[in-house]
């Protein structure tokens, strides 16, 4: 979403009356929850969640990097590491 739309956030709405919803939601994608009146046509209220994906993409980076880079020491030995920064094309050793 945001490489390809430049998304900012995605967000979701969920009944209130759907009790195991917004629990499972907010412990893995939810940054804020609030809840909007009457949101529903049969006048039940939502509970409105919003996560922001550009410090998600941010921290799914950081840790890519850290995955890459504990792979090479596994692979290919703690001296002979490095792993290749795709965004700059740079050699970094692995200390």
């Amino acid at each position: 979403m945001v490489e390809s739309f430049g998304a900012q956030y995605v967000s979701l709405h969920v009944r209130v009356s759907n009790r195991a919803a917004p629990s499972r939601s907010t412990e893995t994608t939810s940054d804020s929850k609030s809840v909007e009146s009457r949101y529903y046509g049969d006048g039940e209220d939502a509970y409105a969640m919003k996560r922001d994906l550009t410090t998600f993409l941010k921290s799914c980076e950081d840790q890519e990097k850290k995955l890459e880079q504990e792979f090479a020491k596994l692979t290919l030995g703690k001296e002979d590491a490095a792993v290749i920064d795709s965004k700059s094309n740079r050699v970094d050793d692995i200390d």
